[in-house]
């Protein structure tokens, strides 16, 4: 292929990309059905072109669509998707492009995709004056405060009322304290989800795409386990450090614990691998972890001990 007809090419598929990209938006801003799948969706054709042409021409569809956006639904939406989608089916594109292993692959998308947040967060807090995290707190609290005054008026327990307000309360303090966990994990679940969406559009296109590991090979990194003691000892030994090492000691001690319990889920699914004809208790254990603690406990200790003895690893998961 000559490079004049490359070029041509290159362009012809940058066009239908730009085109792709500017429609899913609008069905992601207007389309409340599918608003979520589109955007999911957003960054797999970024990602087609990157493997196909690199990541010039992936970062100037992202401009291109950007620019159609900010002249039909406001430069505010259109650099928000741009940040948020449009980064990441760039960094999905050279990451297959370079055939990254899954582990590096996930690393970069969700780094991208937080590095897109903060940027429209300044952008929003300092263009046009929006701190999102208080507006969604304050919107919490004035629903909140209507719920349970419509409550009253219908003749509720007014002593049973005011003990759910005050773990609901109690429940909204906690989750803003780990507000920084809670970022950090829809970046991670975010970058999880492209990278499984965009495979598998990209291999119907045929194009080969390096095997994410499979669930029962999963390792977390094994320093997890000693920033995990350290959490604690730091906050068990530094309350005079003041409410900034609280917050900070307190998210990572849930960050290593949730990858604790990621360990945990791999272990269950190595040990199903073990054993076929209990492959359906998988998928039982994952969804009952969720909702049950004791079996939350029961995944994150499996995850402790496999990672402090690399019992998985030492038997080449087998």
């Amino acid at each position: 292929m000559t490079p004049r007809t490359s070029s041509t090419r290159a362009l012809t598929e940058s066009g239908m990309t730009v085109g792709i990209a500017v429609i899913l938006s609008l069905i992601g801003i207007y389309v409340p059905l599918l608003s979520t799948v589109a955007l999911l969706v957003w960054p797999a054709p970024i990602a087609f072109l990157g493997v196909r042409h690199g990541m010039r021409w992936s970062s100037m569809a992202v401009a291109a669509a950007m620019a159609i956006l900010m002249m039909t639904v406001g430069p505010v939406l259109a650099t928000g998707i741009g940040l948020l989608f449009g980064t990441m089916g760039i960094a999905l594109g050279e990451g297959y492009r370079r055939r990254w292993g899954g582990g590096r692959l996930m690393l970069v998308t969700m780094t991208v995709f937080l590095l897109g947040f903060a940027m429209q967060f300044f952008l929003s807090l300092y263009v046009m004056g929006v701190n999102i995290f208080e507006l969604y707190q304050q919107t919490m609290a004035q629903a909140t405060e209507q719920a349970f005054r419509t409550l009253d008026s219908m003749g509720y327990n007014s002593v049973e009322l005011k003990q759910a307000k005050d773990a609901y309360l109690a429940q909204q303090a906690q989750i803003k304290l780990l507000m920084p966990f809670v970022v950090i994990s829809a970046g991670a679940m975010m970058a999880y989800l492209n990278i499984l969406i965009s495979r598998a559009v990209l291999r119907r296109l045929r194009i080969d795409i390096p095997p994410f590991p499979p669930v029962a090979e999963w390792e977390m990194p094994r320093a997890t386990l000693y920033v995990y003691v350290a959490a604690i000892l730091v906050g068990y030994f530094g309350a005079d450090f003041g409410a900034a090492a609280e917050i900070v000691t307190t998210n990572i001690k849930v960050a290593c614990m949730y990858m604790l319990w990621v360990q945990g889920v791999a272990v269950l699914f190595w040990w199903v691998r073990r054993f076929p004809q209990w492959k359906w208790l998988r998928w039982v254990g994952l969804v009952l972890s969720v909702f049950v603690p004791m079996v939350m406990a029961m995944l994150f200790f499996a995850g402790l001990i496999d990672m402090a003895i690399n019992y998985r690893k030492r038997r080449q998961y087998r």
